[in-house]
């Protein structure tokens, strides 16, 4: 029996603690003291890990708005150049609001040039700005947010302008017209004046006004 209660017995505490902290109890204190300072120093050491981390991903959210703002805003316009280019009747104008995007009610049938009216990524509403047109007519759109953008450079083709802009608001999707084809004739006189093969006629530019003729007498010989 006694040799099992030996057994059994629990260990002493001072058995499981280091040999530093079995000093008397200054040291024991000191111990302690610099274990809570190791404490202290870990919790600030995962804190700037943190926030490092918060930061990497709060500028890829950015990042990730940025490029979802450039497909929305693209639709819009492509959009808006769907609208104008079908106009019926070779009279071509811009809508009035989004709404007729979502439904082109010119025509018998149905017609949708957009989905639906996505709202800003980066504010998170359905709200827009307009630029306006002729008539007061939608022909682009903008983000409202005040916000500096990460994106400086590296645009696609359409929006070159883009580069280096300060705000998300500066950042405007228009839908722009292409200009009207030259004849075959216009081109070539247009060609030959930037070669120098063709003078310009007169009357271009005395822009239609006559030509007038200044004659000067001519003096009379004496005769010996």
């Amino acid at each position: 029996m006694l040799s099992t209660r030996k057994k059994m017995a629990p260990r002493p505490q001072y058995l499981v603690r280091s040999k530093r902290c079995l000093a008397p109890r200054a040291s024991r204190l000191f111990c302690t003291g610099f274990t809570y300072i190791g404490l202290l120093i870990f919790i600030a050491l995962m804190g700037i890990a943190l926030a490092g981390t918060g930061m990497v991903w709060q500028t890829q959210a950015r990042r990730d708005k940025e490029r979802e703002l450039l497909f929305v805003g693209d639709q819009f316009r492509r959009a808006i150049g769907q609208y104008y280019e079908r106009s019926p009747g070779g009279d071509k104008r811009f809508p009035r609001s989004l709404d007729e995007l979502l439904l082109d009610k010119r025509y018998p049938a149905t017609q949708r040039y957009l989905r639906r009216v996505y709202p800003d990524p980066i504010t998170g509403k359905a709200e827009w700005g307009f630029v306006k047109g002729p008539e007061d007519r939608i022909v682009g759109v903008y983000s409202l947010s005040e916000d500096a953008p990460f994106k400086r450079a590296g645009f696609p083709t359409n929006y070159q302008d883009f580069e280096a802009k300060e705000r998300y608001r500066e950042w405007r999707f228009v839908y722009a017209p292409p200009a009207p084809p030259q004849q075959p004739q216009q081109l070539q006189q247009s060609q030959q004046l930037q070669s120098g093969q063709l003078q310009q006629p007169t009357g271009a530019v005395n822009e239609g006004r006559p030509e007038t003729k200044v004659i000067v007498p001519m003096q009379n010989q004496q005769s010996n």
